[in-house]
């Protein structure tokens, strides 16, 4: 959908990883272990116990309001209308198998 990647270049951060046309999660996790690796050099250095936060957010996108979703995509001219019927009747027609269920 070229009028998503439009806008994602126009208003997101480039930190918005796996948003970003040739930007992949891969390339966020690099990140994040130099700047952990940085941080933990840092502290031992200056003789400081360096303090960590790890959230696990893999299930943060299962239960996404896609109503509330498309009224946001509509609003803010995200996406043209014949687009957004697209995207629900992808969405309509999604099926998820989870394991060997």
């Amino acid at each position: 959908m070229d009028e998503v990647n439009k806008y994602a270049e126009k208003k997101l951060n480039r930190n918005q990883y796996g948003f970003m046309k040739n930007i992949s999660t891969d390339e966020c996790k690099r990140e994040l272990i130099k700047t952990t690796h940085d941080l933990m050099f840092r502290k031992f250095r200056e003789k400081d116990r360096p303090k960590l936060l790890f959230i696990d957010v893999k299930s943060a996108y299962d239960s996404v309001n896609r109503t509330k979703l498309y009224d946001i995509l509509v609003k803010k001219s995200v996406l043209s209308i014949g687009s957004l019927q697209l995207l629900k009747f992808i969405h309509c027609k999604m099926n998820i198998k989870l394991g060997n269920y």
